[in-house]
């Protein structure tokens, strides 16, 4: 956080009594704060510090306190580009299992990193209520690992990974219930922090692992629509996903030997990845990744269904699906976070800037300075974009 871009913003925190609110405001070697709740009349305090970087560092430090105390900042009025709402990451850690109902109006957050506890956050992004929901202990676990939160289309409720199993909470009664799990004859068939569930762009479809099947399904009724073996003995699925159109699915297949040094799977080069049509079940392409045993930080299909986009970290890579030719999009990819627009643009955020770019060729359409926010991740609906990382939630106003 920026104590001088957080100077005299106004965070609140909704509860069962109202709306409490809270400033800091930095004035050279002093932190003055004011505080108020409901139609109270609000209070004001002052405190000085040796020095101004002093001053800024104690700002920095009690704004986060508050934020982690479901303080969070909301300002409607925004303008396009402009900050509109934030939040912290409760627990702290990395803030990259987060999701948004198509309308923009509900956040939905997974937090767990190993702790005995984890959490599954709704946020009225209209109103700043936070709804908090105790994921369920693993028994024998001591550990609770969530990766992956999906919102469904209603914002009613949410599918989320935790530990080994896929689970279905319902908002309204507090309930969990498992839909899946990456075990297959009492052993993980994948690593389940590489396949996290996916859904299409409608939040209509999901992409899952299902012990050692590839599975699309609906995601209102959970019914399955795809169900196709992944995986050998000697080659493992690292990565997967759902088309915004939720008519392909794509997994990244790569032999134990690359990614692990396993000898028994030393003559086993697979390293590709493999794309389903969801209609009819076909294996429409198998695509060499190219990764050399690394597996890829992102993988994705175009919108229009004709393209795979892939980053190993080195770069971001199209790959036509009919031709097999590859165009680069990123040079450099590293550190850049990126995702489609409600259009199907490509949306790239580098942390300062965030670029445009149509396809097939990606040629960049313009460019926007948002605040600097190092992201570990993206999602755009229309008419926000959020970035999550570095343990904070950003959502900033869009014209898509």
């Amino acid at each position: 956080m920026d104590a001088k871009l957080w100077s005299g913003r106004e965070v609140q925190q909704v509860g069962p009594r109202g709306v409490r609110r809270w400033k800091a405001t930095l004035v050279g070697k002093e932190v003055r704060t004011k505080t108020s709740a409901g139609a109270g009349a609000p209070r004001a305090a002052v405190r000085a510090h040796a020095t101004a970087e002093a001053a800024a560092s104690e700002l920095v430090k009690a704004l986060r306190k508050k934020m982690l105390d479901d303080h969070v900042f909301l300002r409607p009025e925004a303008e396009v580009g402009e900050l509109m709402f934030a939040m912290a990451l409760p627990g702290g850690g990395p803030a990259d299992n987060f999701d948004v109902t198509p309308d923009g109006e509900t956040l939905l957050v997974g937090a767990g990193r190993g702790d005995p506890k984890a959490l599954v956050v709704r946020v009225s992004l209209r109103t700043g209520a936070i709804e908090r929901f105790d994921v369920p202990p693993d028994r024998g676990r001591s550990q609770l690992f969530v990766h992956g939160a999906l919102v469904e289309r209603d914002g009613a409720a949410a599918i989320v990974g935790v530990n080994e199993v896929v689970r279905r909470l319902n908002f309204k009664t507090g309930t969990w219930r498992q839909v899946a799990s990456v075990m297959h004859r009492g052993q993980e068939h994948v690593n389940p922090f590489c396949v996290e569930p996916q859904r299409d762009a409608a939040h209509r479809r999901i992409l899952l692992v299902s012990g050692d099947r590839l599975e699309v399904r609906e995601l209102a009724t959970g019914a399955a629509l795809l169900t196709t073996p992944i995986g050998t003995r000697t080659a493992e699925c690292r990565r997967i996903a759902l088309s915004p159109s939720g008519e392909l699915a794509a997994a990244h297949v790569i032999s134990r030997h690359l990614v692990y040094g396993h000898e028994d799977a030393a003559k086993d080069t697979t390293d590709e990845v493999q794309v389903w049509r969801v209609a009819d079940g076909a294996r429409i392409a198998a695509i060499p990744a190219g990764t050399g045993g690394q597996e890829p930080a992102s993988l994705a299909v175009t919108p229009d269904d004709r393209a795979l986009l892939l980053d190993a970290g080195r770069a971001l890579v199209c790959v036509d699906l009919a031709s097999l030719v590859r165009t680069r999009v990123l040079a450099e990819s590293s550190g850049a976070v990126w995702n489609w627009t409600p259009a199907g643009e490509l949306a790239v955020f580098d942390g300062v800037t965030l670029n445009r770019r149509s396809a097939p060729q990606f040629r960049a359409r313009g460019a926007m300075t948002l605040e600097a926010q190092r992201g570990q991740r993206l999602r755009c609906v229309p008419g926000l974009a959020i970035v999550g990382g570095a343990g904070l939630f950003c959502v900033y106003r869009m014209k898509w």
